[in-house]
């Protein structure tokens, strides 16, 4: 049980996060790619190269914890071609100022008006393709249990991975210090290939939320939890 002086203390460490990661993805054109390794440590890589000797890419899967746009970069800054799956901002302005704080960061886009074909011939080209997979899915979603509660995730993550025969693999990013951030791999989620295909989305749908869950649990100040996730 967590008292309120506990909960007040996230919730003020919560918008603390968001506050500096908004900051920190303003100032991408100073970190740049090379800076990214010396604000970013942690393991996982030998997932990478395992998704990439096979052949067939590799579709990490986070999770709006931390400083999440850093992810993509620390991946990058290791030698992996990634690409991020990103949705359009309503301003172009600031969508194109977005994307560009991105590339200056190594890191490609795939936009969610094409994601389907985007993301596919990412993993076609042996890429790494991201996508932040932790809100409600509108329609169409998984119905999984997310920190006690039903909650819609989207499928598309273990649809893609299942179609293209390629690897799930869950990450997640946590703040450490303000110059320090920490990745947390989970193992990957290969498709069972039960031969229903449905079925599949469910199982590795159900192994990534179970991963972002732990990580949630383990540090609750690093979610955004400002999002209704649960619309149920």
């Amino acid at each position: 049980t967590i008292s309120p002086e506990e909960r007040g203390a996230i919730v003020r460490r919560v918008f603390e996060n968001i506050g500096r990661t908004l900051i920190e993805f303003a100032r991408f054109g100073r970190i740049k790619l090379a800076g990214t390794r010396k604000i970013v440590i942690g393991d996982g890589e030998e997932y990478l190269q395992q998704a990439r000797r096979e052949g067939r890419g590799g579709l990490v899967v986070t999770a709006h914890f931390g400083n999440w746009e850093l992810l993509g970069s620390w991946i990058a800054s290791a030698g992996y071609p990634m690409d991020f799956l990103v949705g359009t901002q309503h301003n172009e302005k600031i969508d194109r100022l977005f994307n560009d704080f991105r590339r200056q960061m190594g890191v490609g886009i795939v936009s969610l008006k094409t994601s389907a074909r985007g993301v596919f011939k990412c993993l076609r080209a042996n890429r790494i393709a991201g996508l932040v997979s932790d809100q409600h899915a509108s329609s169409g979603g998984v119905v999984v249990n997310f920190l006690g509660r039903p909650a819609a995730t989207p499928k598309g993550p273990a649809a893609f991975a299942i179609r293209a025969g390629c690897p799930l693999l869950p990450f997640l990013i946590r703040r450490e210090r303000y110059d320090r951030h920490v990745v947390m791999a989970g193992a990957p989620v290969y498709p069972p290939q039960s031969g229903e295909e449905q079925k599949d989305i469910e199982i590795m749908t159900r192994a990534y939320t179970k991963f972002f869950e732990d990580g949630i649990r383990r540090y609750p100040d690093q979610w955004m939890w400002t999002h209704r996730r649960w619309k149920l």
